[in-house]
């Protein structure tokens, strides 16, 4: 990666490109648990950790977009405290109006 493509100070990749990114998810997101969240592929994953989350767990969703694992922690652990955060509203949108809360327990869903 030249040093052009590069954040100077912490050596991290550029941000160029990151509006586009999160506008094509906000575009994708009402059709995106039927394309690409409805893929099984990692469904044994998502099962073999979940099934390790302890009662009460604190579980941080990063990048959730539409909260197909949140929602998967959710059925599987309903008194888990889950926190996802995505940087489309679009998705964040979908996960929000998908993702069950339990009584008592906080379901954080931010950017």
């Amino acid at each position: 990666m030249t040093d052009s493509a590069m954040n100077g100070r912490r050596g991290l990749p550029a941000r160029e490109g990151l509006s586009e990114t999160i506008a094509a998810y906000d575009h994708a997101a009402a059709r995106y648990d039927a394309t690409i969240g409805s893929l099984t592929n990692y469904d044994e994953t998502y099962a073999r950790y979940i099934a390790e989350l302890p009662e009460r767990a604190e579980a941080l969703d990063l990048a959730c977009g539409s909260g197909v694992v949140a929602r998967r922690i959710r059925a599987a652990r309903p008194d888990a405290s889950i926190t996802g955060v995505d940087l489309s509203e679009g998705m964040l949108a979908i996960a929000r109006a998908t993702v069950a809360g339990s009584p008592g327990q906080p379901l954080y869903l931010d950017k």
